[in-house]
């Protein structure tokens, strides 16, 4: 205590706290009387606060506050300690009490650094107040030295996709990034490499350890090296050690060579050995319990295992059963059996073991070192139908590299599919097939497999993915929480990726309101948003999710059905912070075509977001505005700020294309592409316009093409079905039914799936094709199709010897001069339009081109030459005339068909309009009337017996014609998919049937006596074959070998040689050549 009294009085005061004193003797109090302050100054150090993170050689700030009322002038003094108080460094002094200054932060390591402010008062009292114990850190991660390491230590692998593991570690700091790349150059702050370790499902600590965590090396085989690097809480990032890094420690190299995978084909399954090549029909007809020879030829890159071959069987064409005793065989004799060596180069004998009598395949399947695996099928066995060209299996549970897609495919417009593909981190792919549904393929099996199939119901939420199913799935998308979403008919579901497990996120509710749960939303989609046969345009509904859990989405259809009236335009924001759901109303004046319009008149669907990767902010949404009525008569793209409000400038259109081709892919980078059907398009928001980094600048969107691999992104055809990009900006896209990347070079690399313009120079079985529906047959026994999705003929012989390209070469061209080059056929673009026709004497295929022309393949010559068009006289009135001298002016126009002397060609308007059959003499081109007459008509006139005043239907030209020889007429199916079948000749139109189901093509058959009179066809509700004996009035339905397998296409050819039907069929979307040996 301090006592009243005269003079200096000494004491000791023992403060509490972080206050202390000293008043010696000799030091004078004021007496009785006298005012004084006897208390020591109080100091409180507020920053840096207890635990805090500190970088060193930063500035912090040091936070302060003093109670005293007799503080001395500039008597603060501040120091730091770096060992916990022991020693202490002076920072500054005789300080004025500010309660604030900077430090700048020395270059330490230490967790016991404080910071101590002292202060004293007027009669000496010293105060002090000092921090608890921070942390100033000044160095980077750093790696362990010969710990990093590739698929546990390989030196060679055969997949893009590989595991990296490694350790590194921070004394102070916790390491909260990393980043992996194939380049030496240090990545920026900003770089797409750095990943969060949560995306390693790990927390930040001061050790990382990954284990076989995915990167991609690249897509082209070579010597690739990983390097690594690690950054902690405070933004040190480590540097290479050496400056080049050190193998083992932070980079790693492995020799990427991929190879291919095993190759199989002429699957032989016969009843004798040895065999026709290829077997005969009475080869492959078993009775039950009858041995089955079987042979295949295989070969394999990287080796084959130690039991390589795999056989089984299936009755049905889905599910397979494997064969006893050959779940391991060799690639060569197995059990004495015998082969030949020009055509096969393994063998097993099914003795006593033909699973049926009835319809069976066996399939083959082939595995090499790595676990690669091929996979192919016998003919059709005891079956009449046998397959002569086109591989129709997809390729389940094989090799993805060797299996088909099918895109969702519009017939009318040709507009492409979208957001059918994502690829995850760790290089899953996921693919929504038209009609498998979804398909995985996993980097390291790279398998073709079905994780769900559509079946028309959905089921299966709250279990495994794998035992689910789908009802109408329409567009997938990567959840960045590792989550797939699937829109499936009228909700959303979830996969999370780590546990595989299904779940319904939202749609299935009952509530159209904002502020509501997401789990109580309603979707509601109308049909036309699933329907093959109406528009995609009115299937593009988005769902974007963003890093933070939160996604966009659309909710109620648009009124693009009626194309008379704008949409409800809303957008669906799900916050996943608080589990609610509300709305942005894009609205306002204006868009890249007309800056005047009330986008209220518009027509506006899709949806694409510009946003922010770190905080998932969203900068700008984008739609596309397509053709309408009112103020929006052109299309074009419209830009809104986040709250759906019109941007003041606009960004431009997309040039050559219609914005209902259109498709928006966010990029999980944060940025905006758009493709059509022939382009891929980047936003660039700075400059506020679009990029193009895939098909050729001179491609119309009508006109996509072709790109084989390894040609440059910016300066090669492209089709795309849909597209995905990933977090590094890598685009990945499914090209007509490929999945292809675009590298870090800007180069197309392949990754998944057979092309369908696969086997130009093998046997025909073993080829695919893409879209056929026509196709003819020459008096020399070849066959010649086309594909009209590839853009190019092929051809084959009945012998099946080897299938090659006819004309064109894969890209799409309509407005081609004529006549062309020598030798042109096969290297220029074509297309084909509604349907050819082949002269069977010659073999010269006939076509519209570019809309203008009827095109002759003068095979002879090996060039496209004029045969109709270019002249003056337009073809109505140009009866009389040579070919040359006509102009050809309708919309569409096509080649049906060969007499003996003419070429039959319609000429139609697309739904309504005049429409003609005309006759064009093939030695002179010159043109006589068939039928038609001026005048629209919706449907075909009544029989008649004045073809020269009869009306036809506008579509007629799309129909299905053949040549009665006997009697001098053309038989016409009226429409594929209709029942009257009529009959014209010089004079008449007549009715030969009127079938007792809807058909969608027909062949004919009769003699001279009429003793035989028959129709075939296929009918269009069941895909089957019939036939329909005109003399009796009777319809027959052949027996066909398996449901999975339809009759298919707009052509049907009986051969009489043979007696036998050529025919399309199809199997899961895929399409191939068969013969029907008739009974």
């Amino acid at each position: 205590m301090l006592a009243a009294a005269c003079g200096r009085v000494g004491f000791e005061h023992l403060p509490a706290g972080n206050v202390q004193g000293d008043v010696g003797p000799g030091d004078t109090l004021t007496g009785p009387g006298d005012t004084f302050n006897s208390a020591l100054p109080v100091v409180t150090v507020t920053a840096p606060g207890p635990g805090q993170l500190c970088e060193g050689g930063t500035e912090i700030e040091i936070r302060w506050v003093i109670t005293d009322i007799d503080l001395a002038q500039d008597s603060v003094n501040i120091h730091f300690s770096e060992d916990g108080g022991f020693n202490w460094v002076e920072i500054l002094l005789s300080q004025e009490d500010t309660g604030t200054t900077t430090w700048a932060v020395p270059l330490l390591n230490s967790n016991t650094v404080q910071v101590r402010v002292q202060a004293t008062d007027l009669l000496g009292n010293i105060g002090t107040g000092t921090s608890a114990n921070f942390t100033v850190d000044s160095t980077p991660p750093q790696f362990r030295p010969a710990q990093m390491q590739i698929n546990g230590g390989a030196t060679t692998t055969a997949r893009a996709v590989v595991g990296v593991s490694l350790l590194a570690e921070d004394q102070l700091c916790n390491i909260s990034h990393f980043c992996l790349k194939t380049e030496a150059i240090a990545p920026a702050d900003d770089d797409s490499c750095w990943r969060n370790v949560t995306d390693a499902q790990m927390l930040p600590s001061l050790s990382l350890q990954l284990s076989d965590h995915p990167i991609t090396l690249g897509f082209t085989p070579s010597a690739y090296v990983v390097y690594a690097w690690a950054r902690d809480e405070l933004g040190h990032t480590s540097t290479l050690s050496g400056g080049v890094g050190t193998e083992g420690q932070d980079r790693v190299s492995i020799l990427y060579d991929p190879g291919a995978p095993p190759v199989l084909a002429n699957i032989w399954a016969t009843n004798v050995y040895p065999a026709s090549s290829p077997p005969q029909r009475s080869e492959q007809l078993f009775a039950f319990g009858q041995t089955v020879f079987i042979r295949w030829h295989a070969s394999a890159y990287h080796g084959f295992s130690t039991a390589p071959i795999r056989l089984s069987y299936t009755t049905d064409s889905l599910t397979y059963v494997d064969i006893a005793g050959a779940e391991g065989l060799q690639n060569g004799s197995n059990g004495g059996c015998s082969f030949d060596s020009a055509l096969h180069t393994g063998c097993f004998t099914w003795s006593d073991s033909a699973p049926t009598d009835a319809f069976f395949r066996i399939r083959v399947i082939a595995e090499d070192q790595l676990g690669f695996n091929a996979g192919a099928q016998s003919g059709l066995l005891n079956s009449r139908l046998r397959m002569i060209a086109g591989n129709i299996d997809r390729g389940l549970d094989t090799s993805a590299t060797a299996a088909t897609l099918r895109p969702k495919i519009d017939w009318v417009w040709g507009m492409p599919d979208h957001n059918s593909l994502v690829v995850t981190p760790d290089g899953r792919v996921f693919y929504r097939d038209d009609r498998l549904g979804l398909i995985m393929i996993e980097p390291q099996e790279q398998i073709f497999r079905q994780l769900i199939p559509t079946t028309g119901s959905s089921t299966g939420d709250g279990g495994p993915a794998s035992m689910a199913t789908l009802t109408r799935p329409n567009v997938i998308a990567y959840g960045h929480q590792h989550g797939l979403l699937i829109w499936d008919d009228a909700r959303i579901r979830r996969i999370d990726l780590t546990t595989m497990q299904i779940d319904t996120l939202t749609g299935a509710g009952s509530s159209s309101a904002d502020d509501v749960p997401l789990a109580e939303v309603h979707i509601d989609l109308n049909d036309r948003h699933y329907d093959d046969s109406s528009s995609p345009w009115n299937t593009a509904v988005p769902v974007i999710a963003l890093p933070n859990g939160d996604i966009w989405f659309r909710s109620e259809t648009d009124s693009q059905s009626t194309l008379t009236s704008p949409m409800p335009l809303r957008v669906r924001v799900y916050h996943h912070a608080t589990g609610m759901v509300t709305s942005v109303y894009p609205s306002g004046t204006g868009y890249s075509a007309d800056p005047d319009a009330d986008l209220s008149n518009c027509n506006i669907r899709g949806l694409g977001l510009v946003y922010d990767v770190k905080t998932s902010a969203v900068s700008r949404l984008m739609m596309a505005v397509e053709y309408n009525v009112g103020g929006c008569s052109d299309g074009g793209i419209v830009a809104f700020d986040p709250t759906g409000a019109t941007l003041s400038e606009q960004p431009p259109s997309i040039p050559n294309t219609s914005p209902g081709y259109l498709r928006f892919v966010t990029g999980h980078n944060g940025e905006l592409y758009i493709h059509d059907n022939a382009r891929i398009y980047h936003y660039d928001p700075m400059g506020n316009q679009w990029q193009q980094v895939a098909g050729n600048p001179d491609n119309n969107a009508e006109h996509p093409g072709v790109c084989e691999p390894g040609n440059a992104a910016s300066a090669c055809y492209v089709h795309p079905k849909g597209a995905f990009v990933d977090k590094d900006g890598l685009i990945f896209f499914v090209d007509r039914a490929r999945i292809r990347v675009i590298d870090r070079h800007q180069i197309i690399r392949d990754l998944y799936a057979q092309p369908l313009h696969y086997g130009d120079g093998g046997l025909p079985q073993n080829a695919r094709f893409n879209e056929i529906n026509y196709f003819g047959v020459t008096d020399a026994g070849e066959i010649i199709v086309y594909d009209e999705n590839e853009y190019r003929f092929r051809i084959f012989d009945r012998a099946l010897t080897a299938i090659q390209t006819y004309a064109g070469n894969g890209n799409n061209e309509e407005t081609i001069s004529v006549p062309r080059a020598a030798l042109a056929a096969i290297g220029d673009k074509i297309n084909c339009g509604w349907g050819f026709a082949l002269d069977p004497a010659t073999g010269d295929v006939y076509i519209n081109f570019g809309r203008s022309s009827i095109s002759r393949l003068n095979r002879a010559a090996g060039r496209w030459e004029a045969f109709v068009g270019g002249g003056s006289t337009n073809y109505p009135m140009a009866d009389g005339l040579p070919g040359d001298e006509i102009r050809l002016g309708a919309t569409y126009y096509t080649p049906l068909g060969f007499s003996e002397t003419h070429l039959a060609m319609g000429v139609e308007t697309y739904i309504v309009g005049d429409s003609f059959i005309k006759l064009y003499d093939k030695t002179d081109s010159v043109q006589s009337h068939l039928i038609g007459s001026l005048g629209s008509a919706t449907v075909w006139d009544a029989d008649s017996a004045n073809t020269a005043t009869t009306k036809i239907r506008a579509t007629a030209a799309r129909a299905s014609y053949t040549w009665d020889p006997y009697d001098n007429r053309w038989l016409v199916l009226e429409t594929s998919g209709g029942r009257r079948i009529r009959t014209i000749d010089s004079t008449s139109l007549g009715t030969l049937l009127v079938a007792p189901r809807d058909v969608g093509n027909f062949a004919y058959r009769r003699d001279a006596g009429l003793t035989v009179h028959d129709l075939f066809y296929c009918g269009s509700a069941d895909e089957a074959l019939y036939r329909y004996d005109l003399i009796t009035g009777e319809e027959t339905p052949f027996p066909w070998p398996v449901d999975a397998i339809n009759c298919s296409g707009r052509t049907l050819y009986y051969d009489a040689v043979n007696s036998w039907l050529y025919l399309i069929v199809e199997q899961d979307g895929l399409k191939g050549m068969a013969v029907y040996e008739l009974p």
